[in-house]
């Protein structure tokens, strides 16, 4: 059987005190919990799981998120570091995403680097953060293209933001079928092949998949992008309004 298997990170977990209203979660960001997510990634590699993905949620404590990564080296394990939303410490459009990873990354090995770590792309994450995620496409897709980082995974998704029926920090959040409107998550696929990425698309959404949501991601995967990624710049407004329109279509 042609199966791949990812992990994402422990993101809930028990709340100290146990209380979800007023209760701290322990798992909510990784670097709060290090040796559980160690551990996470050491029962990818015994398992095969080709990737772990961990939120971005405190970017003033790399380090500990270092520490992490490289706990996957010497193995076919990527751990993906994903954009997250509503974290208090930033506002993670792709520009303040991007100047994190920019830090992060000298601090990982060099063979770690390339064999053992990636970017996990959320469309959703970015929608809600408020920049539209056919722009934050381009830009994370390019930056990785030019530092040699492996773009790993999208998670396609129609998010618009977290179900307040929840406790907070219940990292529960609207996750629409895919092929909803809302999100041209279609393009947003396209224009990062576009530029030589060849990542393992996730739906990311609570129903059960349908026909429609499948083909939506075969589709973008296998007919090639009309958009020009040599060329073409998002503030270059007529490229800027071109690609607006694409999403709008």
């Amino acid at each position: 059987m042609n199966l791949q298997f990812s992990i994402h990170s422990a993101i809930v977990g028990p709340y100290s005190p146990p209380d979800p209203y007023t209760g701290k979660p322990l798992y909510y960001a990784p670097v709060d919990a290090v040796d559980i997510q160690k551990e996470t990634v050491l029962f990818a590699r015994d398992t095969g799981a080709s990737s772990v993905v961990l939120h971005l949620i405190h970017p003033n404590r790399l380090s500990e998120l270092a520490e992490i990564i490289e706990t996957a080296s010497d193995s076919d394990v990527r751990v993906t570091l994903e954009n997250y939303y509503y974290t208090e410490k930033i506002n993670q459009t792709s520009e303040q995403f991007i100047a994190v990873l920019e830090s992060l990354v000298p601090l990982l090995t060099k063979r770690t680097r390339a064999q053992n770590f990636g970017v996990t792309f959320d469309p959703g994450h970015y929608n809600i953060e408020g920049e539209d995620p056919i722009i934050a496409a381009l830009n994370v897709s390019r930056w990785c293209k030019e530092k040699g980082i492996n773009l790993t995974k999208i998670h396609a998704t129609t998010n618009y933001g977290p179900l307040h029926c929840f406790p907070p920090n219940f990292s529960s959040d609207v996750h629409d079928p895919i092929s909803n409107l809302g999100i041209n998550n279609r393009l947003v696929i396209q224009i990062i092949s576009s530029i030589g990425h060849r990542p393992l698309v996730t739906a990311e959404q609570i129903r059960p998949l349908t026909e429609k949501d499948i083909a939506l991601v075969e589709s973008a995967q296998q007919e090639p992008s009309e958009y020009d990624s040599d060329t073409a710049s998002p503030t270059q407004s007529t490229d800027y309004e071109s690609t607006i329109q694409r999403g709008k279509d």
